[in-house]
């Protein structure tokens, strides 16, 4: 289901629901036994990608044992001495569902939270494209009308010294100009 659901986070789970100390110690009193088997039933139900061998390990069992022990829960599970057992599952179950399914939502609110994050740029990136274009259409604006403007091409034409020249004249036409004013 998730990662957060591990072989072992449902063995101290199934621990403190039974009351039991430790369900991996080599007992065979049929209380252990029995809540040995919900443990191994909840694990492979609820961590799928984890095999026998790997849900064993935590129980310091084989992966046999493993196998023994939810054959043991699936044959047992309708017969009235088990209801205390079949009890302890579906509390256990219903508890690791409600993690689930609260972790997935996290999940998908991050994951989702992500998206919107990028769609936020890209929306900025449009926009600063746009505003880019624009200022680049009315500088070709301008260097057209610079371009078409015969005094301009003129201007531009001017060696280094005549165009010095021109530059000092320009100068004191508008300083003199301001005086005048």
């Amino acid at each position: 289901m998730n990662n957060i659901i591990t072989p072992e986070y449902i063995k101290k789970y199934v621990q403190k629901k039974s009351g039991i100390k430790d369900l991996s110690i080599k007992n065979r009193k049929r209380n252990i036994v029995d809540a040995r088997s919900v443990a191994f039933k909840l694990s492979k139900d609820l961590c799928s990608c984890v095999s026998f061998d790997v849900i064993g390990k935590e129980y310091n069992k084989s992966h046999a044992s493993v196998m023994h022990g939810i054959k043991i829960f699936d044959n047992l599970k309708n017969h009235q001495s088990f209801r205390r057992n079949r009890n302890l599952y579906e509390i256990c179950l219903k508890y690791f569902l409600k993690i689930s399914d609260e972790t997935e939502y996290i999940e998908l609110r991050e994951k989702q939270s992500i998206v919107d994050l990028q769609k936020e740029y890209e929306n900025k990136i449009e926009s600063l494209v746009k505003n880019y274009e624009k200022v680049i259409e009315t500088q070709n604006k301008t260097l057209n009308l610079l371009n078409n403007n015969s005094m301009i091409k003129k201007i531009t034409e001017l060696n280094e010294i005549d165009y010095k020249n021109l530059e000092v004249r320009i100068n004191a036409f508008f300083t003199m100009n301001a005086k005048n004013n």
